[in-house]
C-alpha cells in the first residue's frame, strides 16, 4: 500500500536561504510516491526564491534505510535542479549523520556524484 503525498517534507529556510527536503520515514518503495512529490515541491520552492536560494538540501538525518527507490527519487531531484535554467547552479547537499545511510551512499558511487555532509552545520559551512 502506497502511502499518500504528504508535501511537509518540503519547505524554505529563510534563514539559511536554502530549500529543504526533511523526509521524516525511512525512503522505500512504500514512500515513493511521498518522497516524489516533495522533491516536486522542494523544486519549486527553490525555482520560486531562485534569487536568494543558495542550495537544495535534503536533510535524511531521520532516515534510517533507503532502497533504490529512494535513490532513484534522489537522482530524480538532482537532475530537475540541473534541468531547470533558474536552478541550475544550485548545488543539491545530503545531510546524513546514520552510518547506514552513509555507506549506501558510498558503495552506490552516489557519495561522488552528491555532496553528503553529517549535519546542517556542515551543509551551511560547506555552502557559503
Amino acid at each position: 500500500m502506497l502511502v499518500p503525498a504528504k508535501a511537509d517534507w518540503a519547505s524554505w529556510r529563510p534563514d539559511l536561504s536554502m530549500a529543504v527536503l526533511t523526509p521524516t520515514d525511512d525512503l522505500d518503495l512504500e514512500y515513493t510516491v511521498r518522497l516524489g512529490e516533495a522533491a516536486d515541491e522542494v523544486l519549486a520552492i527553490a525555482e520560486q526564491h531562485a534569487e536568494t536560494c543558495r542550495a537544495v538540501v535534503v536533510d535524511m538525518r531521520a532516515v534510517e534505510f533507503i532502497d533504490s527507490t529512494g535513490l532513484s527519487k534522489l537522482i530524480g531531484l538532482r537532475e530537475g535542479l540541473e534541468g531547470s535554467s533558474t536552478t541550475a547552479q544550485l548545488h543539491l547537499v545530503v545531510s546524513a549523520d546514520q552510518d547506514i545511510v552513509r555507506r549506501l551512499f558510498e558503495i552506490t558511487g552516489l557519495g561522488d556524484v552528491l555532496s553528503i555532509l553529517p549535519d546542517m552545520e556542515s551543509v551551511v559551512s560547506a555552502v557559503d
